[in-house]
């Protein structure tokens, strides 16, 4: 690995040009293509949606003991960081196949990897990590999600949900959204919704201390889970329009809807979620950027700083939909997202900028700017720092001072993705 090297934000500029079809941009576009794959039914508008709700079970534990037990055949292996200071960020990098699990902690400067073997995880694909308030981990495989408290070697309880859905010609699919307060956590199924089918998305709240599930409903099948408030959870919907030559999303259909903790849905505004603190949820409609209430009330909206478009930066590196590194600070005050300008047919910027906006009052500071579109980002736990995430790289910047940087070349395990980070 490469000596860190300490560069002003102009010289990070020449830096990321460099890097401006890296995996960022490759992996947004599988996205885009394995969702073409899919052709969804068309439904009701998305302001209708309801919520049904289904007996809740008492505890996953007693379910699922029996795939807690693991006992290591191999060893993990453990490197340096060549950093010159410590840095409160942990990243988990996953090789999501036959998986491997790699921990870059900034703090120690050490990087642990755990091959097969010496997880216990199941060898099945890993299907997302995130990284909750109390800086556990949380990794899903296979429709399950388990919580890891310390080393990754051990699983320290099973989430759920209770039980999987499982369905015919289909893989288990789920997100873990865990709640500001690190005490609780959404498990969300998500809904299929494309040619014959008909399944609602499943939701379940569950305690991280046993898996208690304090709440289980259906609701609609469109509906994707963002992030979570301090009671409740947002989630994005749309329409399905027909084209006669299979569907799209129906322009304009886009809602936002905030499930409280207690089953009720309020509507939060047109457009799409990116990203929410405790007490607000940012949306984005009509390439307008809007801060608001979970109900919708007490809205501001952001002024961009130049003419372009807005760009989440939430990730992950693998295709997937979800969006498991945090862009809002640890304080709940900011919150990180891109702005590009002159996208092509594909969505990537010409160039851009990595913008912060206060959740106060909308302003808007610039952090860096590329030559391409902007690579993922996330804080550190203490909101000092922000690390930007390539495929091999990861940039770290003051946020205080932008100007201070500090860059590492080929730190993630090759053949890894780093999916959460915290």
């Amino acid at each position: 690995m490469d000596d860190v090297v300490c560069e002003p934000l102009g010289a990070l500029r020449r830096l990321l040009v460099m890097r401006r079809f890296g995996v960022a941009s490759v992996a947004l576009l599988t996205v885009a293509a394995c969702s073409s794959q899919a052709t969804p039914r068309s439904t009701t508008n998305a302001e209708a949606i309801t919520t049904t709700m289904v007996p809740a079970s008492t505890s996953t534990t007693d379910m699922w003991t029996t795939t807690t037990t693991f006992t290591a055949s191999v060893s993990p292996s453990i490197s340096s960081i060549s950093l010159d200071q410590p840095v409160s960020l942990r990243v988990l990098a996953i090789r999501p196949n036959n998986p491997s699990l790699a921990v870059l902690d900034f703090l120690e400067r050490t990087t642990t990897v755990y091959p097969p073997g010496a997880h216990a995880l199941p060898r099945d694909a890993t299907d997302g990590a995130v990284s909750t308030p109390n800086r556990d981990w949380i990794i899903w495989t296979n429709g399950v999600a388990r919580l890891f408290a310390g080393s990754l070697d051990h699983v320290d309880l099973v989430l759920g949900p209770s039980p999987p859905r499982e369905i015919s010609g289909f893989a288990p699919a789920l997100r873990v959204i865990p709640t500001p307060d690190g005490d609780r956590a959404w498990l969300v199924q998500p809904g299929i919704t494309f040619g014959d089918n008909d399944y609602p998305t499943l939701v379940e709240l569950v305690t991280m201390t046993d898996g208690e599930s304090l709440l289980s409903l259906e609701t609609d099948g469109t509906a994707f889970p963002v992030a979570a408030t301090n009671d409740g959870l947002v989630l994005n919907t749309h329409s399905w329009f027909d084209t006669g030559d299979g569907f799209t999303v129906e322009p304009g259909s886009e809602v936002v809807v905030h499930l409280s903790d207690d089953g009720t849905t309020v509507r939060v505004g047109e457009g799409i979620a990116v990203a929410a603190s405790p007490t607000r949820v940012i949306r984005t409609s009509s390439n307008r950027l809007f801060i608001s209430a979970s109900d919708g009330s007490d809205e501001v909206e952001v002024a961009a700083p130049f003419d372009g478009t807005w760009i989440g930066v939430g990730g992950p590196m693998i295709p997937s939909s979800a969006m498991p590194l945090q862009t809002l600070s640890p304080d709940g005050t900011e919150m990180l997202i891109g702005l590009g300008r002159q996208l092509d047919v594909n969505g990537t910027p010409a160039d851009s900028e990595l913008i912060g906006v206060s959740l106060m009052d909308g302003s808007t500071r610039t952090i860096a700017e590329f030559e391409g579109p902007t690579p993922f980002a996330t804080w550190s736990s203490d909101g000092n720092w922000i690390a930007l995430l390539w495929q091999k790289d990861i940039t770290l910047i003051n946020s205080i001072d932008p100007e201070t940087v500090r860059h590492m070349e080929d730190v993630v395990p090759p053949d890894h993705f780093p999916l959460a980070a915290g």
